[in-house]
């Protein structure tokens, strides 16, 4: 980089930092002063002649610069006024900011544009000209970066002078070798006006992605990985092993206990294999998913899809304009198809639909692409907190289970995705089962690798080996034994190092608390050693605190303020107990004070005076506590202290039905949320509590500790959680563990639950005296069970409200098919009634048919007007792979007619070929063809022409209008996976959806179907019903399905209770109060 001449300077101090204030002062400021100074100057002669070449100079040399001082761009010859005036003229088009105490101007996009287009439109070398008389002037990083893509971007003929980035030709190493990725960035967004840099923006993120893994992993790997050396070599060995391109995905799990080194393992292998962006052939790409930061979900597919890409973006940078389009189209295509509309949640349906549409999108990237047998490693790194953070309770069946969800979606990253070449390393504390791979166990170290630790942290090598049979094997006890040795002077290390070792027979945990009790106890300072322990009871420690709250309980007396600042300072030197936070106070190791404090709890010699630690403190952080106080760092802690006084016993947590309950809920909910992993510090009742508040999810014995008002919040949300990601049957289950106070209501989703846990039957019985609001899924239940009476209680109904337009109709609806299917007349049924100011909330596109059957028996207005049309909303979901029922659509959208008429003709030709194809017929239609971009190119079609009319319904119509069945779709997967009798099951509901679908989709033949005990079993069945039930053919299906089990009877409830729901809605269509009905 070259750098400006310095200026002179006065030699007096004072005068010195006068002119360099004044340099520094605004442009502006300084021109307005000098024209004060100078008014009764006479201007110099030929001034704006010059002065606008001056402009256009200074324009020049900033356009092809980065961040540059101000005077660097006015001729120097000129006197200070002039140079003020020129700066003050174009001060407007630059940023400013403050670097290592200089004033720098950066030319901002606008004007930097123009000028570069000018300087490439011009004649002659213009371009090159100015970046060579610019070379003189000191810039950044970006700017010198900038400058050297410029002085070779055009040839003499003003073309290209070299490929502008493609997968062969990189940016030139000599001028990127030495600049950051944010600067070679910088350059290219710069240069985008002169030139295509899309190419050269994924290159220098790919870059910038290597160096920050490898800048994330480096405080980690300082010491090294340490005694691995067999487990490194499989690791190695896993990575570049021959791709099987036809075989199974390769599985390799790292199994331990916390502080055995997981992380720093994998963290090792990825350093070292991260060192070149792009990788090359032979290398593989490399995935980090950290799932102690990377949340993952069931129904979440296509999130996690994407995240995959984006770092095969950076790995495959000559793919990330590709991938990245793929990302856009689908997103497209789903808001097409009102998936991702808002206040919607993810929908097992829609998440496979939409992740297999993806998945296809991005395959045919990678096939077309010389990557595509490419290996790609993928790291799921922490997998215990994602095993801790999901929302099942209790044990589960593969249905729900949330290890096969995850096996699922790596098999169809393998598969479905086109990653060929795709391995995943998994590390946790349990084992991942759900796939067949092979385990690795980390334990403790042995001794002559845990010696060698030990030394690399800093300890003699002499002495090395003694304190390594002492301390034991885990890596996490040996960094802090390291660091607590380091501490100790001569006479004391002698007189630990003579001591006894600890059991190893004991558990960990109890031996690293035992551990850390010697390490105390061998602190030289006898002060500081009775300040230590009891003192690990707080989580900050100050001179202040010292005094205060420490000094008694740990036998002080009389401390002076001096006393306790050499306290502090004496402690600060047992840096593997404590490290200073930047505000100067003291904070305790978090694996060392975690430790400690079980082990304080359990000892009733310190309990007292724990408790009065505690009690000091939250007088001391906070003696006057108001429910209105701010989350202040001192009434943090002082909440914290008083929340370890606590039992449980009564509740800290109170319901919120009254006014000054209410109050202390939201402060102790504001505060909580501030102690983060602190209340595992807290009594186990407490913890419950406070973990219930912050709405963190609990385990069963947690929940068990809750008392009874808060245990039904819990269920109310928990049971919500778990209808979320389809375990209905585990929301039942956690409804019937306790006792549930009938007075208080059930939980909003009960009625669903029951209805996809497929216990229609029990619902009636299970819920009788509780005040349950009638609603969709109460009504699905009466209507479908077995009970006549409950189909009988709704019939009497003629109208159900509601709050809204949609939750009105649908209700409305629901009782038509009461009175219909117990042979009621509809000519009683009332209008429904609605609150026009709530907006609508849709739930499924079907009831866009109901609200219509409605209008038709009621007259009720379909839109905002008493004779206006209503517009069909969700044309997509609405769509229907039978070419009958598409023209069925056709008298009642009549502005569409001709177009239906061109979509069923266009369906019958893919009914033709899905007759005729095989499973390995790529061009044979998919389900998510159809039902997802299908289904999108529909909607856009008909797009303006949705309107629904009134008109005659011939027979087609009414089967259009029969809708599909998605409140009874969840039960009939889970009865369908429940009665499966043998592994093959799910290729003999191919076979049999195959014979009764209109439009046979190729991956739903048997021989593209999975073995029920296959991790993608559970995709494919949801797949299978949603298909079969979009087609209108579930009736048909479930029969033919009963008839071919070994054992009919198990299909009974399913088969009898879409029977009812199915003959219900055949009853509404043909009763002729459904006026305009065609004989």
């Amino acid at each position: 980089m070259s750098t400006a001449s310095p200026e002179p300077k006065p030699e007096d101090p004072a005068l010195r930092a006068l002119v360099e204030a004044w340099t520094d002062r605004p442009p502006e400021e300084m021109a307005a002063f000098t024209r004060g100074l100078q008014s009764a100057a006479p201007e110099p002669e030929g001034l704006l002649g010059a002065e606008t070449s001056a402009l256009e100079r200074v324009r020049v040399l900033a356009a092809v610069s980065g961040a540059i001082h101000p005077r660097d761009l006015v001729p120097e010859q000129w006197d200070p006024a002039q140079r003020s005036e020129l700066l003050a003229a174009v001060a407007a088009e630059f940023d400013r900011a403050v670097v290592r105490g200089r004033m720098l101007w950066t030319q901002r996009s606008l004007p930097r544009r123009l000028t570069l287009e000018s300087l490439r439109d011009s004649t002659g070398d213009a371009l090159r000209d100015a970046v060579a008389e610019a070379q003189s002037i000191a810039t950044d990083g970006a700017g010198e970066v900038l400058r050297g893509l410029l002085s070779r971007l055009f040839d003499a003929s003003h073309q290209p002078g070299w490929p502008m980035l493609s997968g062969e030709a990189p940016l030139p190493s000599d001028l990127v070798a030495n600049a950051s990725a944010a600067d070679v960035a910088q350059a290219l967004l710069w240069a985008s006006s002169l030139v295509d840099v899309g190419t050269g923006l994924a290159w220098s993120a790919s870059r910038a992605h290597v160096a920050s893994i490898r800048s994330s992993y480096e405080g980690l790997l300082a010491h090294g990985v340490v005694g691995r050396e067999d487990i490194q070599a499989v690791l190695e060995r896993f990575v570049d092993m021959p791709i099987e391109l036809n075989g199974p995905m390769q599985l390799l799990t790292v199994v331990g206990p916390g502080g055995t080194g997981k992380s720093t393992l994998l963290g090792e292998l990825v350093f070292r294999r991260q060192v070149s962006s792009p990788p090359s052939a032979s290398e593989p790409a490399i995935i980090v998913m950290d799932l102690d930061r990377v949340a993952f979900r069931p129904n979440t597919e296509a999130e996690l899809g994407y995240e995959v890409t984006r770092q095969l973006a950076f790995a495959w940078p000559e793919l990330a304009q590709s991938l990245s389009d793929a990302r856009e189209a689908e997103t497209r295509a789903r808001l097409g198809r009102r998936e991702i509309a808002t206040g919607s949640s993810p929908d097992i349906e829609n998440s496979i639909r939409s992740y297999s549409s993806f998945e296809a999108r991005v395959r045919t990237v990678i096939d077309g692409s010389a990557r595509a047998n490419q290996p790609v490693i993928l790291v799921l790194d922490t997998f215990e907190e994602w095993q801790r953070a999901r929302p099942y309770v209790g044990p589960r069946s593969s249905w729900n289970d949330p290890e096969p969800v995850m096996a699922d979606w790596l098999s169809r990253l393998h598969y479905g995705m086109g990653l060929r070449g795709l391995r995943a390393i998994v590390s946790g504390r349990a084992a991942f089962s759900a796939m067949p791979g092979r385990a690795l166990e980390l334990g403790d170290l042995e001794a002559p690798a845990a010696a060698e630790l030990l030394v690399r942290l800093g300890v003699a090598e002499a002495v090395a080996p003694r304190l390594a049979q002492l301390v034991g094997g885990n890596p996490l006890s040996l960094h802090v034994a390291a660091r607590f040795f380091g501490k100790l002077g001569l006479r004391h290390r002698e007189e630990f190092l003579s001591s006894e070792g600890i059991d190893a027979a004991l558990n960990e945990e109890l031996r690293r608390a035992l551990l850390y009790d010697r390490f105390l106890k061998h602190i030289p300072d006898q002060r500081v050693r009775r300040l230590a322990h009891p003192g690990l009871a707080l989580r900050r420690v100050t001179p202040g605190l010292v005094r205060e709250v420490l000094a008694e309980p740990c036998g002080f007396k009389n401390l002076t303020e001096g006393d306790a600042e050499a306290l502090v300072d004496s402690l600060a030197d047992e840096v593997w107990l404590v490290r200073r936070a930047p505000d100067g106070s003291l904070h305790h190791q978090p694996e060392v004070r975690r430790t400690m404090l079980s082990q304080m709890a359990q000892d009733p010699r310190q309990r007292d005076k724990i408790r009065a630690i505690h009690e000091r403190a939250a007088a001391w952080y906070n003696p006057r506590p108001s429910l209105s106080d701010e989350t202040t760092p001192d009434a943090i802690e002082a909440f914290y202290h008083r929340m370890m006084l606590e039992t449980g016993d009564p509740p800290v947590v109170q319901g919120a039905w009254q006014a000054e309950a209410a109050k202390k809920r939201q402060h102790d909910e504001r505060f909580v949320r501030e102690l983060g992993e602190s209340v595992r510090e807290m009594a186990p009742k407490v913890e419950a509590q406070l973990r219930l508040l912050r709405g963190d999810e609990i385990t069963r014995y947690q929940a068990s500790l809750l008392p009874a008002d808060l245990w039904h919040e819990h269920v109310r949300t928990q049971g919500a959680a778990l209808l979320q990601v389809g375990d209905a049957a585990g929301a039942v289950e956690l409804f019937r563990s306790r006792e549930w106070d009938r007075y208080q209501g059930g939980p909003t989703w009960l009625a669903q639950a029951y209805c996809e846990a497929a216990r229609w039957n029990e619902y009636a019985a299970e819920t009788a005296g509780m005040s349950l609001r009638w609603e969709r899924y109460d009504c699905v239940n009466r209507l479908v069970s077995e009970n006549a009476t409950l189909r009988d209680e709704m019939s009497t109904t003629r109208s159900f409200g509601g709050s809204d337009r949609e939750g009105a109709f649908t209700m409305t609806f629901m009782a038509a098919l009461a009175r219909a299917a117990t042979g009621k007349s509809l000519h009683e049924l009332h209008e429904p009634l609605f609150d026009i100011s709530i907006p609508p909330q849709p739930q499924f596109p079907v009831d866009q048919l109901r609200q219509y059957l409605v209008h038709r028996l009621t007259g009720a207005p379909l839109g905002s007007r008493p004779n206006s049309a209503i517009v069909v909303a969700d044309i997509a979901g609405l769509f229907v792979p039978d070419p009958q029922v598409m023209r069925g659509f056709m008298p009642l959208l009549p502005d569409a007619s001709e177009e239906l008429l061109r979509i069923a003709d266009e369906l019958e030709g893919l009914a033709e070929r899905g007759r005729r194809t095989s499973s390995g017929d790529g061009r044979a239609p998919r389900t998510h063809d159809l039902l997802g971009n299908y289904s999108s190119d529909v909607a856009e079609r008909l797009r303006g022409k949705s309107r629904l009319f009134d008109s005659q319904l011939n027979a087609n119509a009414l089967r259009a209008l029969r809708g599909d069945n998605p409140e009874l779709r969840p039960a009939i997967r889970y009865e369908l996976f429940r009665v499966r009798p043998n592994n093959g099951w799910l290729k003999t509901l191919g076979e049999l959806a195959i014979e009764v679908l209109p439009i046979p989709p190729v991956d739903l033949q048997p021989d593209s179907l999975p073995l029920m005990t296959d991790p993608t079993a559970r995709t494919w069945l949801v797949t299978l019903v949603d298909y079969v039930d979009r087609s209108r053919c579930t009736h048909e299906f479930l029969r033919e399905v009963q008839q071919r089990h070994p054992q009919p009877a198990q299909l009974d409830t399913i088969v009898n209770a879409f029977s009812n729901w199915s003959d219900a809605h055949s009853a509404l269509l043909l009763r002729p109060e459904l006026r305009g009905l065609a004989k």
